[in-house]
């Protein structure tokens, strides 16, 4: 369950919204094509990038998680609009957080490199 929503300054840009509709296109494929989860690994990020935009699931806790391709395309995206243009302007990072804090799940634009290390990354 989703406790809270974060915005955030990481960088100087939020990512344009054309790259972030083709992450959330590309999700749907590798839904259809490789079932409709995936499973995160402690301490790692599951990320989908494209252009400026990243998708990302990130794994807090101490055990495998499995999550929904479904849930990134739409938390992502629940976060992107909550936390970008136009409602702000100038924030760079948009955040889902797990009411237990063991997993986080969100957009982030790529003119910042905070989430390179420990990523499974898949670039669209």
């Amino acid at each position: 369950t989703i406790q809270t929503s974060r915005v955030s300054q990481m960088g100087v840009l939020p990512p344009d919204s054309n790259d972030c509709n083709v992450v959330k296109e590309s999700i749907q494929v590798f839904q259809s094509t490789t079932g409709p989860t995936f499973t995160v690994q402690p301490n790692h990020v599951q990320q989908l990038s494209f252009g400026t935009c990243r998708f990302f699931f990130e794994n807090l806790g101490t055990t495998p998680l499995e999550a929904c391709w479904s849930d990134l395309s739409s938390q992502g995206s629940l976060a992107s609009t909550e936390c970008f243009p136009p409602v702000q302007p100038v924030m760079s990072l948009a955040v889902c957080e797990a009411r237990d804090t063991t997993w986080e799940i969100g957009c982030v634009s790529l003119l910042t490199d905070e989430l390179n290390s420990d990523a499974d990354s898949k670039p669209v």
